[in-house]
């Protein structure tokens, strides 16, 4: 019975594929878990919304379609911009800050633009990557044709996916006296096989995942330094 409803929700999500075209950068939380004992568990941090140094993999964008790439001589789908509710950089820093509320590493975790009075802790830093790649799958754009029998079709058909978020720069500063507590690059990076995309809009929950991913290991050296000073 469990199997049974696994297949009915992946072609529930197969079919809803088709009408997504608005995307946002979240993702769950609720297997992210407190630290105990946090060095910083009672100051406030500022994060400072990160700066785009991205450099996209392709510009070649359309309103409600999925851009497509080609990489190691296949073809892909990509997470455009194009499709994002607001900016990349702005979602990717409340997401952060989400995520880092959720660690108990702080706390609490503010975005904002302007240190408020108060704060104990800033953190900066700027986005270089944000990717998100499904493979495209001549097989199940064919199949998704056919309704409900294509989309059970697509769930025993599988093939690639990678997800990569990199942040540069990141600086954690104490502001009672301006010491860069922590400094450093993070990265995310996922890859792997699963049920193929006949829309590619599964490119985004990649991207998404990649983040959570950076969120996870910022948070392992954010606590590393703070138990170091």
């Amino acid at each position: 019975m469990r199997w049974n409803g696994l297949v009915l929700a992946s072609v529930l999500g197969l079919l809803l594929a088709a009408c997504m075209p608005r995307q946002t950068i979240k993702y769950p939380l609720d297997d992210v878990t407190a630290l105990q004992g946090s060095p910083f568990e009672k100051a406030i941090l500022v994060v400072r919304p990160f700066q785009d140094h991205r450099k996209p993999l392709t510009n070649t964008c359309s309103e409600g379609t999925v851009a497509q790439i080609t990489k190691d001589d296949k073809a892909f789908f990509y997470n455009c911009d194009n499709n994002y509710d607001s900016g990349v950089t702005t979602e990717i820093s409340s997401m952060m800050a989400a995520h880092l509320r959720q660690s108990g590493l702080f706390k609490e975790v503010l975005v904002v633009d302007t240190v408020p009075a108060g704060a104990d802790y800033l953190m900066t830093g700027n986005v270089s990557k944000f990717d998100g790649l499904k493979e495209q799958s001549t097989a199940a754009a064919v199949a998704s044709q056919f309704g409900l029998l294509g989309a059970l079709v697509n769930v025993a058909n599988k093939n690639a996916y990678e997800g990569t978020t990199a942040f540069e720069e990141v600086k954690l500063i104490r502001l009672k006296d301006n010491t860069v507590v922590w400094s450093g690059d993070v990265i995310g990076h996922i890859e792997g096989t699963d049920i193929a995309d006949a829309y590619g809009w599964s490119c985004y929950s990649k991207a998404n995942l990649s983040l959570k991913e950076a969120n996870g290991n910022l948070v392992s050296s954010l606590a590393k330094a703070g138990s170091e000073h």
